[in-house]
């Protein structure tokens, strides 16, 4: 996009979402490209909101993938699949509700168990209904793998429909910041499972059919926060 002279001073959800986008892995020219901001704006916004944080991992040697140092990323990972899956769940819409409410969403929860959506978010007079999903590292593709389908009784996995969920709003752990992709359910129906690269700067992506990081903690497509 380019400077994009005349336009007024991002807003605070802009702002937010600059500095979500940098965390994200973007450098400031992308960061800035992505917004429609010149670089010199991004740099000046991000600085008062105290974003000066970058993802665990780093890049050795030729920079190539097989190179990412992922150390701390297995480590967690290990630690992460000896919980319950029903701790699992609970630890990431635990996360998710408290990111919502500081952006100034209102939730209500369902009541009693097996309900196919975990909130209900109002904004204005939209409301979402909300289907949290907790990705897991795989360190074989250096990614972060959610999968998007219903558990059903007897083991079976069936995938959710548009009557079912309006965004999946996943979380990625053992980062040094909290990263969640805001998906919009019409872009994951007929998908079993998503890769995310919240952690590899952009470049180290992967081959992927999709690029995902446009949705990295994309909480403004929810609605204007607060």
């Amino acid at each position: 996009m380019g400077i994009m002279y005349g336009k007024k001073a991002p807003t605070t959800v802009e702002q937010q979402h600059i500095c979500d986008l940098y965390r994200s892995g973007l450098r400031l020219q992308d960061v800035a490209e992505r917004t429609g901001f010149c670089i010199a704006t991004v740099k000046k916004f991000m600085e008062l909101n105290g974003c000066v944080a970058r993802q665990r991992g780093k890049l050795k040697g030729s920079g190539r993938v097989r190179d990412f140092d992922d150390e701390e990323l297995i480590k967690f990972k290990a630690s992460w699949d000896k919980l319950p899956s029903t701790m699992k769940g609970t630890i990431a819409e635990t996360y998710a509700k408290n990111r919502l409410a500081e952006l100034g969403f209102d939730m209500w929860e369902p009541f009693g168990q097996n309900h196919v959506t975990d909130l209900i978010i109002l904004r204005g007079n939209k409301l979402h209904r909300i289907q949290v999903k907790s990705a897991t590292y795989d360190k074989k593709t250096k990614a972060f793998r959610a999968n998007v389908t219903r558990h059903r009784r007897g083991g079976k996995m069936t995938s959710y429909t548009l009557d079912d969920v309006d965004f999946f709003v996943i979380y990625c752990g053992g980062l040094e910041t909290l990263q969640f992709y805001i998906v919009p359910a019409n872009k994951v129906i007929g998908r079993t499972d998503l890769k995310l690269y919240p952690h590899r700067p952009k470049g180290l992506m992967g081959e992927r059919s999709v690029d995902w990081i446009d949705y990295n903690n994309a909480f403004h497509l929810l609605g204007d926060q607060r």
